[in-house]
C-alpha cells in the first residue's frame, strides 16, 4: 500500500479537531502553535482547519500529540475504549505541574462539581 493510499484511508478531520481544542484551551495563537511546533503558520493552518485534506508528516503528528497532549487511541483503536480521553491527559498534564496546595484547591473544585450533577440529578 503507498503513501497515497495510506492517506485515504484515515480521516485527519477529528485529530485536526482535537488540535484546535487543545490549542485553544492552552489559549495559543495558531501563531504560537505552529512555532512550538516549528512550523509555518500557514501549513499548521492548513492542517487544523482542513484535517480531511491534509496531513502532517509523522515526525509533525508526533510532536502535535505529544505538545497537546492528544490520545490517538480513541482515533486509531476506535473499537476499543481509550484508556484515557484527550481532555483526561491534558488535565492530568496540568496537576502534574501543580504542589501539593494547588492539587488540594483542584481536589475540592472536583468534588464541588461532583455535589453540583448530584444536585441537578435529584432535581430532574
Amino acid at each position: 500500500m503507498n503513501e497515497k493510499q495510506l492517506k485515504s484511508k484515515f480521516d485527519f478531520g477529528p485529530l485536526a479537531t482535537a488540535m484546535r481544542n487543545a490549542r485553544k484551551s492552552e489559549g495559543w495563537t495558531q501563531d504560537k502553535a505552529a512555532e512550538k511546533l516549528g512550523v509555518q503558520q500557514k501549513y499548521y493552518q492548513r492542517i487544523e482547519t482542513s484535517g480531511t485534506d491534509h496531513h502532517p508528516s509523522l515526525d509533525l503528528f508526533y510532536k502535535a500529540v505529544r505538545l497537546f497532549h492528544i490520545s490517538v487511541d480513541e482515533y486509531f483503536l476506535s473499537s476499543r475504549k481509550p484508556t484515557a480521553s484527550s481532555n483526561r491527559r491534558r488535565l492530568d498534564a496540568l496537576l502534574d505541574t501543580m504542589d501539593e496546595h494547588e492539587l488540594s484547591c483542584m481536589e475540592s473544585n472536583a468534588r464541588a462539581l461532583l455535589r453540583l450533577r448530584e444536585t441537578r440529578k435529584s432535581k430532574e
